[in-house]
This record gives C-alpha cells, sequence and structure tokens, in this order.
C-alpha cells in the first residue's frame, strides 16, 4: 500500500531489491530478472545504477551494495537491515509524502511555489495531486481543493498513525523538535508511571498516536472519535488512571477528550501486550469478544476433534484471542497495511494445519465488514494457535529412522538436534519398513530403499536444510519422496 506514494522509477528500483532479497544467496541472473520485471537490459543497467546512488545519497551504504559478476545481479545486505529500510528512505524523499505531509500539517500550500520548490512541472504537480486524491479516496479521507484533509476523524487518525509508524520509526521529520522532545517525555512518564514493560516499537506506536493526538486537537476542532475507542476498562485500575493523569497534564484536553484519548491508548496497550487483559479490562461474560472467541475455539475443536493441550495456560490462550478479536473491533486494521511483500509460504508449509483452518475460518466468518481487515485477523489468529498449541496435539507424526556407522550414541545425538524442528511432529523407530524416512550415512545399508536420505558425518548446515525440507513435505503429503541421496561433494 505505502508503495503508492512513490513514483515509478522508485517503485522499481524498491521491487528490484526485493526479489534480490528473496532469491537463494542474494542473487539472480540479469535475464532472469529482466524477465520478472519485464524490463530491457538498458532499464536493468539503470535500476542497478539509480540503487548505488541512492544507497550513497541515504547513507545506506553500510547496509546495501550491489555487484554484478558475470551473469548474476549479487545483493549485499547487512544483518542489521532489511528492504524495509530502503522503503523508509524512498517514501521519505518522495514528493507525494511531502506533499501528504504538508496537507496534514495544515501548512497553506501554493501548488505553484511547490512545483517550483522540487523542480517539477505544473503539468506534473497536478497529475500528482489528482493521483494522490485517489490514492486517500481509498480510505475515504478527501483532499479538497484547498488542499485539506476531510473525513471521519477515526479514518484520519488511522490512516496517518500507520502511515508515520511504516515510514518514521524515530519520529524525526514530522514535528517540531520541541514538540519531538515534549512528546517524548509524555511517553516516557507514561511508561514510567504504569511500572509496564515497554519495546522500541511500542513506544515508537505511542509516541506517533500521541503526536498525532495533540496536533489533531490543536489544529481541528475537537469531536469524539470511534477510533480505538472501545470502552473495556476498568477506571479503578492503576494503568487507566496513570494514563488518564499523563493526558491531563498535557493541558490542552477536555474531560470528553480525555476520556476517549485514554480509551484509546489503553487499547494501544493492550494490542502492544504490555496489559494483563484481568488487570485492566472489564468484560461481562456475554460480550461482544468473549463471544468471538468462543466462536474460535468451538470451531477449532469442532475441525480437529481435539481436547486442546496447551503450551501455556488457558488464560493466557483466551486472552490473545480476546486481544486480537479486540485489535480488529477498536482498531479495524485496514487490509491494506499489511505489508506488500509479507511471504506466507513458510506458515503454509511449516504449519499447514493451523493455516488452513485460519484461512476457512476467516473467509466463512460473518463478521460486518470483515474483508476490510480479514489478513490481520487471519495472522493474528494464526499465531495466537502456534505460540499456544503444538502441532503433535493434532497433527500426524513424521516417522524417521535414524541409523548411522558412529552407532547409537551419533544417532542420539542426531536424534536431539532434530528436535529443532518443534513445529512438526516427530517419531522416531527402529524399523525401517514403517518409517516415513530413513536418515543414514550409509547409502549401500539402505540400497533398495526410496525414503531415505544419505548425510555426512557430522551433517553440513545445508543437509539440516533439506531435513527440515522434505520432512515439511512428507507432513503435507505432497510427496513420500522418492528421494536423491544427497553427493557429499
Amino acid at each position: 500500500m505505502i508503495d503508492n506514494l512513490l513514483d515509478k522509477s522508485a517503485k522499481r528500483k524498491l521491487d528490484f531489491i526485493r526479489i534480490l532479497e528473496t532469491a537463494g544467496d542474494f542473487s539472480i541472473s540479469k535475464i532472469e530478472m529482466q524477465e520478472i520485471m519485464g524490463i530491457s537490459e538498458f532499464i536493468c543497467n539503470q535500476i542497478i545504477e539509480e540503487c548505488l546512488l541512492d544507497f550513497e545519497e541515504y547513507n545506506l551504504n553500510e547496509y546495501f551494495n550491489l555487484k554484478v559478476s558475470g551473469p548474476d545481479i549479487i545483493l549485499f545486505e547487512s544483518h542489521q537491515a532489511n528492504s524495509e529500510l530502503l522503503l523508509e528512505a524512498l517514501v521519505k524523499n518522495s514528493l507525494k509524502f511531502n506533499l501528504l505531509l504538508d496537507i496534514y500539517m495544515n501548512d497553506e500550500i501554493n501548488i505553484n511555489q511547490f512545483a517550483e520548490d522540487n523542480f517539477i512541472s505544473l503539468s506534473t504537480m497536478y497529475k500528482m495531486v489528482k493521483e494522490l486524491k485517489k490514492f486517500m479516496s481509498e480510505f475515504d479521507i478527501e483532499i479538497t481543493k484547498k488542499l485539506e484533509l476531510v473525513g471521519p476523524e477515526e479514518k484520519i487518525r488511522y490512516f496517518f498513525y500507520q502511515l508515520f509508524n511504516r515510514v518514521d520509526h524515530n519520529a524525526d521529520i514530522m514535528y517540531p523538535k520541541t514538540m519531538h522532545l515534549g512528546v517524548g517525555e509524555i511517553v516516557d512518564r507514561l511508561i514510567f508511571d504504569t511500572g509496564l514493560s515497554c519495546k522500541e516499537l511500542s513506544r515508537n506506536k505511542l509516541f506517533h498516536y500521541l503526536d498525532m493526538s495533540i496536533h489533531r486537537h490543536k489544529s481541528t476542532e475537537y469531536s469524539a472519535v470511534g477510533y480505538g475507542a472501545i470502552d473495556i476498562y476498568s477506571k479503578e485500575s492503576i494503568i487507566w488512571q496513570s494514563v488518564y493523569m499523563s493526558l491531563e497534564n498535557i493541558g490542552i484536553f477536555s474531560e470528553e477528550a480525555l476520556k476517549h484519548e485514554t480509551t484509546v491508548i489503553m487499547g494501544i496497550l493492550l494490542t502492544e501486550h504490555m496489559l494483563d487483559v484481568s488487570d485492566c479490562v472489564d468484560l461481562p461474560d456475554d460480550s461482544l469478544l468473549h463471544n468471538y472467541v468462543g466462536d474460535f475455539i468451538n470451531e477449532f475443536q469442532k475441525v480437529f476433534k481435539n481436547e486442546i493441550v496447551l503450551k501455556r495456560t488457558e488464560k493466557e490462550f483466551t486472552d490473545d484471542l480476546v486481544i486480537s478479536a479486540y485489535g480488529m473491533l477498536a482498531f479495524a486494521p485496514n487490509n491494506r497495511w499489511m505489508p506488500n511483500n509479507l511471504e506466507v509460504t513458510y506458515f503454509e508449509e511449516t504449519y499447514n494445519e493451523y493455516f488452513h483452518f485460519c484461512r476457512e475460518y476467516i473467509m466463512n466468518c460473518d463478521l460486518p465488514n470483515i474483508d476490510d481487515y480479514q489478513q490481520h485477523l487471519f495472522y493474528n489468529y494464526l499465531l495466537v494457535l502456534i505460540k499456544h498449541i503444538s502441532l503433535s496435539n493434532i497433527s500426524k507424526a513424521v516417522t524417521v529412522c535414524v541409523d548411522f556407522g558412529l552407532g547409537l550414541n551419533y544417532a542420539e545425538f542426531i536424534k536431539e538436534n532434530m528436535m529443532f524442528l518443534n513445529s512438526i511432529n516427530i517419531e522416531f523407530s527402529d524399523d525401517y519398513r514403517e518409517v516415513d524416512l530413513v536418515l543414514t550415512d550409509s547409502p549401500n545399508t539402505y540400497e533398495d530403499i526410496d525414503n531415505k536420505i544419505v548425510w555426512l558425518a557430522p551433517p553440513r548446515a545445508t543437509d539440516w536444510t533439506n531435513l527440515a525440507n522434505y520432512i515439511v513435505k512428507i507432513r503435507n503429503g505432497e510427496t513420500k519422496l522418492p528421494m536423491t541421496e544427497i553427493d557429499p561433494e
């Protein structure tokens, strides 16, 4: 979604890096890259040159580099960064984003002056404004002829809250430095007063929301909004009172606004798992949230026909489901904010049963407007299942015979290390005729057996990777082998 704030050239560069980033060994042939992107060799070379210039201009050289070696393009990417860092730099420096930022800040915008300052023609400027208006209309937000924002306050807030969290992790471009420092102090005091444990990403979310809230109250006429304002919190809780007093000390909120803003911030704390649900949430047993949670659990038990055996307590399991449902109801997270390059293959292959159950459940769910946030709910429910319920509780085991020439102790060593595949139900047997897979270092002993993997002793890192891939395929019923022996060379 956020890619829509980039021009065609920037989108191409980002796509180019993302393709390399997900390729094996961060490398791909020029010909394949041209075919994937539908570009000529000339454009391909141009993109490489422009990426290298961007790395230098945006001070990303310590994180990224590109090299052409023979027929291949190679991306050198630091373990300290990924393509999100490039996306952030490209968006921050895009004309659309900077125009949108000026509109948000209620700056008086002179179209002629903006075009002149950014060295673009008026026709290009008007085209950009038209594209930006169309883009914002997808979120039910209008940009007027006077370049002002018009729309439901909750949708304006949700849009910019998500946008700023994606492209400005350090909150260093939106607001005056004095305001930046002041809000930072308020957030730190709030965290200190509540005694909550807070990770940096969660702190940034609080920071952006409070920045935005103060700005909107100062620059627009306040009206109570629906954003994040499902009030399920006990007013007697210490945390509620601490948040309320922190906001009250700012001195700009009315009584109505204080209650609303406290509720929203409590919602952020809850969805960031900084609150204990039972300590701060006042939910009757027949509440809508409990109904959603109960429906999900009942459907899970109906499909798998198993009594749920939890890794953690039942309270922790239901609390996580409550938080997932609350995030959907309070903040209505739009699918458009899900990352464009989110890779689902890993979840589908590794947690096949949970993946397909959650997909079917969400697709058949009759919640109102579910189409707008079904991706958000899908991933939250999937991750809750992965966190709390072992696959061994509901899936058929993959049976393996481990037989190495170095003897029993070595075989036990291999078995113990296979437990890193803790998302897969693996059982061991000495009867090679009854298993799904034989793992050995002796190809001749099991010469007539197709479902075998032959390793070096000790195994290489690639051997473990291949083993994991084969076991996932066996478990998902994609193949019962045949597999080729792994060449020791």
